[in-house]
């Protein structure tokens, strides 16, 4: 490109930049707005006999989960329901699912009263998403005009990080914003275990259920922030929901990083590997949804761990030590037994690798390594279920028999589906080629990379309804096909697209429907054995988006041989003119 279109062009960058930051700037001013302006309800009504009194200390909020306080009082009344929930005559409680707070009053008399009130959070607002997006897209064609990813500043590690790090924080305090909370009135799920764990502790807690007194680690620790806080455990939980999104972000770029061998993609590459991370529902926006599971501390313990196992294989194939990852392995695997059973699987992986290593050398250390690793992991897992006292199981096994379970089309089915959907961003950047290089790169990986797979999919088939959830745990299978594949991709419009189209796919960047049960299961996609309409309409969409990557990989390919045969067509003219 010549001098005065670099230029052109690097003008342009600067003013795309400039227009970012005034809509950024814009955003902020309705935040402020929105903040500053509440809309508080109050309401009050008597007449003889009866009287009601509802308020909510506001309408408008930042945040879709932003919890709405209500206060009421009613005499005369035969029914009370607010949100759908039947109340006592007076009493106060949080609202915090982002819909729209009502209160229904059936009178002794006869008469009736109800009022729905609409709460508005900041992007409920069409300006909002405006600014938002129009200041992402000014900020990121400005850095590509100006050239910002070729800047050597990059090459360093430490900004890398730094970068990524920002970024992570970013993006969960924007998917926040976007999400709203669990009806925590309407329903009654798994979540009330951990709330009863950080509540009461697990000494002398006579209501704990299996599974879920044996992950006691992240509801202890919700309890704990919230005391040294000086708030409620809700907060804890919140706090362990971020930093958990934050945490997997950061080491799912750590993981792909492993696995880009070009430089020129190392880091570039590793991040577009872990926004298809961060869009992941159910390993970051679900868990700032339904912050009270545990789920959310266990995904970086994985990536951790696969991670560790990857460095194990590599050093070990070099003849180097593996003493420092194996305990990073093995750690992550005995405290993610006390948060989520599906972090200890990469520290199983381990033991396997050391038997085959055993057998492969003759040799009896790599066996004696595997034996003490299984005692440590098998104290993990027995030591809480002989300490911790339980009042039942709810465990699926437990309930229902195997046979049952096996015979389940419907539910076997979903579980398909699910391992599907899941690798959506996978089959969005497959070709015949990358596969063959895949399989390659991943030598010594092979085995650990399908154990993981048809464990995670062992403990899905006897976990529970939860299909969808479950199959977030393919996460690090997820990371590396995906690291792998973007570093045989020739063109950023591809992998640009596998990015975005998974955000849209998730609906990243809208609140989980709680309207009714129906539309919130709509929203797992694959639950239980349940298949509607609405399963069916999202598995052909992420067909459709399958089909518009081998399209758009169609008319890449087009593009790049057109500029293949114009480049010596342009020399022939050149040499031509010269001899002319």
């Amino acid at each position: 490109m010549n001098p005065p279109a670099n230029r052109r062009r690097g003008w342009f960058g600067a003013g795309l930049l400039a227009a970012a930051l005034i809509l950024g700037a814009a955003l902020a001013g309705l935040g402020l707005q929105t903040l500053s302006n509440p809309l508080p309800i109050n309401v009050r009504q008597q007449t003889p006999g009866d009287s009601i009194q509802f308020t909510i200390d506001r309408t408008r909020s930042l945040f879709a989960a932003d919890c709405l306080q209500l206060v009421w009082a009613v005499d005369g009344a035969s029914e009370i329901v607010i949100g759908e929930v039947a109340v006592s005559p007076s009493g106060e409680r949080g609202h915090c699912d982002g819909s729209a707070p009502s209160i229904r009053v059936s009178f002794e008399n006869g008469a009736t009263f109800a009022q729905v009130y609409y709460h508005w959070a900041l992007f409920d607002q069409p300006m909002a998403h405006f600014l938002l997006f129009g200041g992402l897209l000014c900020a990121v064609g400005g850095l590509w005009l100006v050239g910002a990813g070729e800047w050597p500043i990059w090459r360093a590690t430490i900004i890398q990080y730094a970068f990524v790090i920002t970024f992570a924080i970013a993006f969960t305090a924007i998917i926040d914003l976007f999400t709203n909370s669990l009806n925590t009135n309407r329903y009654t799920w798994d979540w009330v275990h951990y709330i009863d764990m950080a509540e009461h502790g697990i000494t002398g807690n006579a209501g704990l259920v299996s599974p879920y007194a044996y992950r006691p680690l992240p509801p202890l620790l919700a309890g704990l922030i919230g005391d040294l806080s000086g708030r409620s455990f809700v907060a804890g939980f919140r706090a362990l929901a971020y930093a958990g999104a934050i945490s997997q972000i950061v080491l799912a770029f750590a993981l792909a990083r492993l696995f880009i061998t070009r430089q020129s993609k190392r880091f570039w590459g590793a991040f577009a590997v872990a926004m298809i991370a961060a869009f992941s529902t159910f390993s970051v926006k679900f868990y700032l949804f339904d912050t009270f599971r545990t789920d959310p501390l266990a995904f970086p313990l994985v990536l951790l761990g696969m991670i560790g196992l990857t460095q194990h294989v590599r050093r070990a194939g070099s003849g180097l030590p593996t003493l420092g990852w194996d305990v990073v392995i093995v750690l992550s695997g005995v405290v993610g037994a006390l948060i989520r059973e599906f972090a200890a699987i990469p520290a199983g992986l381990l033991i396997v690798i050391l038997a085959q290593q055993a057998w492969r050398e003759r040799q009896a250390k790599p066996i004696l390594k595997a034996l003490i690793i299984s005692g440590i992991l098998g104290l993990a897992f027995v030591l809480p279920r002989v300490l911790i006292s339980v009042s039942r199981s709810d465990q699926l096994f437990d309930v229902i028999t195997m046979p049952e379970l096996i015979t389940m089309w419907r539910r076997n089915l979903n579980i398909g589906l699910g391992v599907l959907i899941a690798l959506l961003p996978v089959w969005m950047l497959l070709t015949p080629r990358r596969i063959k290089v895949a399989w390659a790169a991943l030598r010594g990986l092979r085995l650990s990379i399908f154990i993981y797979t048809a464990t995670a999919l062992a403990l899905s088939f006897l976990g529970g309804t939860d299909i969808a959830r479950f199959m977030g745990f393919l996460l690090p299978v997820v990371v590396i096909l995906c690291a792998l594949l973007v570093d045989e991709v020739r063109s950023a419009w591809e992998v640009s697209y596998a990015v975005l189209a998974w955000a849209i796919y998730n609906r990243s960047f809208s609140v989980v429907p709680m309207e009714n049960i129906d539309a919130y299961l709509d929203f797992y996609v694959v639950y239980w054995n349940r298949q509607t309409d609405a399963t069916w309409l999202r598995v052909g969409e992420a067909a459709g988006w399958v089909i518009g990557s081998v399209l758009l990989r169609v008319l890449c390919l087009r593009k790049r041989d057109e500029a293949v045969e114009a480049k010596p067509n342009a020399q022939k003219v050149q040499t031509a003119s010269l001899h002319g």
